[in-house]
């Protein structure tokens, strides 16, 4: 092969180089460590928000992203040159000009060193991954959704529970209200009597306003908040939910709750509505015709791993083995009047929260549903 057709060759190799990357959305850039100076190709400084003559550098690039991301961008760009790895990162471009779109880029770049061992150019692409970002916050706004209105299904079905709770202290309001009327009326100056019976008002308006508060949140929409949690505390706070209902149904609910666990990261709301759901779950597995009560049983354990594990047992009808791994799966039920969502929207819940849920039947009869949760040191 000539000179003449090794060059036109290699040309053409670089055509359709070209017309691949193009093809891929993908900007090409190379950056100069020395000079501190960042060539790139044409689509890639259309990402970036450069002009065909515009000089770019570390500086510029920097500007250029927005300040939410720009000390991290910086701090990846600088390991990269320390540890002489590849790295990719994502992040938002500043909208240029009238455009009020957040763009986001990924970008991708590999260090190169020269003879001295030190870092003497870095190349790399970025692509402009937008669309996908757009595409998972509508998923999750999906899921928030899914997720609020299977609570508010699930509350629907305790509300007779619920108001049953609610009744409680408010006749206990009324009953102390007219005790300590009668004795205003008698004129006996029972002060001591009247303190009392105040006091007790007082009580059972707190307790009314703490049902309220914990129905008010579980009633919220909103995305996932993450906080430090104890996870014998979701335990105690949810059993006082259900009390009543548990009591209706010939439920008796034990806990049985380690000490000194670690705090795991969680959204007390979402957990909540995990945790009723299975106690609820729990409470429908009791065969037909039991007369005598049902016991559930609520666990709390540190696995190996170090996750957090909730676990509730029942002594119900089991699950048939050959749908263990298909209860969370959307619209399998064995209710009657069961939408099939709720342990769907349970493992959605775990997964966001990097945690798992799974079930497995017990040996002595019934089934056990377990979930894990990272504790706090694990996460960060």
């Amino acid at each position: 092969m000539s000179w003449i057709e090794s060059e036109a060759h290699v040309h053409e190799i670089e055509r359709r180089m070209d017309l691949a990357v193009d093809a891929a959305g993908l900007g090409i850039w190379e950056w100069d460590i020395p000079r501190d100076d960042i060539r790139t190709s044409a689509k890639a400084r259309a990402l970036l928000g450069f002009t065909e003559s515009e000089a770019v550098n570390l500086a510029a690039f920097l500007a250029r992203v927005s300040p939410a991301d720009r000390e991290r961008v910086r701090k990846t760009v600088h390991a990269s040159l320390e540890k002489r790895v590849e790295h990719e990162m994502e992040f938002r471009i500043v909208p240029d000009g009238g455009d009020e779109t957040v763009h986001w880029m990924f970008t991708r770049g590999r260090v190169e060193l020269g003879t001295d061992g030190n870092p003497i150019l870095m190349r790399g692409v970025v692509l402009d991954v937008t669309q996908r970002h757009r595409m998972q916050s509508e998923a999750l706004q999906q899921r928030n959704e899914l997720t609020h209105l299977s609570r508010v299904a699930m509350l629907g079905e305790l509300s007779g529970s619920i108001a049953h709770e609610l009744n409680q202290p408010l006749a206990a309001i009324l009953s102390n209200a007219q005790a300590a009327l009668r004795f205003l009326a008698q004129g006996t100056g029972a002060f001591d009597e009247v303190r009392q019976i105040l006091n007790d008002i007082v009580d059972q308006d707190k307790r009314a306003g703490e049902l309220i508060r914990r129905l008010r949140i579980l009633f919220k929409k909103g995305e996932i908040q993450l906080q430090p949690l104890s996870a014998n505390d979701l335990v105690e706070d949810v059993l006082r939910l259900m009390r009543s209902e548990l009591i209706s149904r010939r439920v008796t609910a034990s806990s049985d709750l380690a000490p000194l666990l670690p705090e795991v990261s969680g959204d007390p709301v979402q957990l909540q509505q995990v945790l009723l759901n299975l106690l609820i779950n729990a409470a429908d597995a009791a065969p037909d015709g039991m007369a005598e009560v049902h016991p559930l049983v609520i666990r709390t354990a540190q696995a190996e791993s170090g996750d957090v594990c909730i676990s509730v047992t029942d002594r119900g009808r089991g699950i048939p083995t050959a749908d263990l791994q298909l209860v969370f799966e959307p619209f399998m039920t064995t209710k009657s009047q069961g939408m099939g969502l709720g342990l769907t929207v349970c493992r959605t819940i775990m997964h966001a929260h990097r945690g798992r849920i799974w079930a497995e039947n017990n040996p002595t009869g019934g089934a056990t549903f377990h979930f894990s949760l990272p504790t706090m040191r694990h996460v960060t």
